[in-house]
C-alpha cells in the first residue's frame, strides 16, 4: 500500500516535472497607474507586468501547428472627448529586472489589433514565442506604444488582452 502512495509523487519523492498553464493579462494587470495618460511622438511604456517569484513567462501561447489553441492578441486604446480610438504603432516588450536590457518581441499597429473580440479570425494570432528566453523572476513584460499623433490614452475606456504562458 504505501508503495503505491509513493508512486503518486508523495512521500519524499522530488517532483520534476515543470508546470505550465496560460493566461490573459489586461490592462487591469498592466500596472497602469493613471486613468489618463498622455503618450507623445516616441515609444511609452503605457504598461508592464513584473514576473512574481519562482516563475518564467513568455508572450503568447499555444504552437502555430494548431491554430485553435493559440492565443490571439485584442488591444483597443481609446481616449479624448468621446472615446475615440488611438491609432499607432505599438510593441510588446521583454526587460530585465533593472530595465537595462530589452528584447522586442513584437510589434504592430493597432489598426491591426482591434477585430472583434469574440472572432479569432479577426485577432492577430500570438504563439508561444520559445525563440526568446523566458522572463524570469522581477523582470518585466512590457507594452510599449508610439501614437500617431500625441494624445491622451483613457485606460477605462481601453481593451487589452495579451496571451502569456507561465512556467512554475
Amino acid at each position: 500500500m504505501l508503495k503505491k502512495l509513493m508512486r503518486l509523487g508523495g512521500a519524499g519523492q522530488t517532483q520534476t516535472q515543470e508546470r505550465v498553464f496560460v493566461k490573459t493579462l489586461t490592462e487591469l494587470d498592466l500596472n497602469i497607474s493613471q486613468s489618463d495618460f498622455t503618450v507623445g511622438p516616441d515609444y511609452t511604456r503605457i504598461g508592464y507586468y513584473v514576473i512574481p517569484p519562482q516563475q518564467m513567462w513568455h508572450y503568447g501561447y499555444g504552437n502555430p501547428t494548431y491554430p485553435d489553441n493559440q492565443g490571439h492578441i485584442y488591444l483597443k486604446l481609446r481616449g479624448g472627448i468621446g472615446a475615440t480610438d488611438i491609432d499607432g504603432l505599438v510593441r510588446f516588450v521583454q526587460e530585465n529586472a533593472l530595465g537595462t536590457q530589452k528584447l522586442v518581441v513584437s510589434e504592430f499597429r493597432t489598426t491591426m489589433l482591434d477585430g472583434s473580440m469574440t472572432d479569432k479570425r479577426s485577432m492577430v494570432a500570438l504563439p508561444e514565442q520559445i525563440q526568446f528566453p523566458w522572463v524570469g523572476e522581477d523582470s518585466r513584460l512590457s507594452v510599449e506604444f508610439r501614437p500617431d499623433n500625441t494624445t491622451a490614452i483613457n485606460r477605462s475606456s481601453s481593451v487589452i488582452s495579451i496571451p502569456v504562458t507561465v512556467r512554475y
